[in-house]
C-alpha cells in the first residue's frame, strides 16, 4: 500500500541531501533551545516539539490537501515513522551535546 505517495522513481541523492540539511539545521538551532532540563530530557523535549511541527506540516497537511486513500492508516504509519526518526534524532542530540549541558553559562 503506497497511498499514491511513492509514485515515480525516487531521487536518492536529493532525498539524502535533504535529510542531511535538515539534520544540520536542527542541530544548529538546538543550542538555542533553552529549557531548564538537560541531557537527553532536553533533547527529547526539543525533538518532540520539532517532530510535532514536521508531523503537522508533512502528514496532516498532505491529508488535508489530497484525497489520501485510507487516511487513518496513512496517518498511523507516518506517525510511527516520524516518531522513530525524531526519537533517534533526540538520542543523537543528547549524545552529541552531553558535555555542553554540564557547563554552567557565565554570568555577566
Amino acid at each position: 500500500m503506497t497511498f499514491g505517495y511513492f509514485d515515480g522513481e525516487p531521487n536518492i541523492a536529493i532525498g539524502l541531501a535533504t535529510m542531511i540539511i535538515q539534520g544540520v539545521a536542527l542541530a544548529a538551532i538546538y543550542p538555542m533551545f533553552n529549557q531548564r532540563s538537560a541531557g537527553h530530557v532536553r533533547a527529547f523535549q526539543f525533538a518532540g516539539l520539532l517532530g510535532l511541527f514536521f508531523w503537522t506540516s508533512h502528514v496532516l497537511a498532505l491529508v488535508a490537501k489530497q484525497n489520501v486513500p485510507q487516511a487513518p492508516t496513512f496517518i498511523l504509519m507516518e506517525t510511527v515513522y516520524l516518531g522513530l526518526q525524531f526519537g533517534l534524532f533526540a538520542l543523537a542530540l543528547g549524545f552529541i551535546f552531553r558535555t555542553s549541558d554540564m557547563v554552567e553559562p557565565a554570568t555577566a
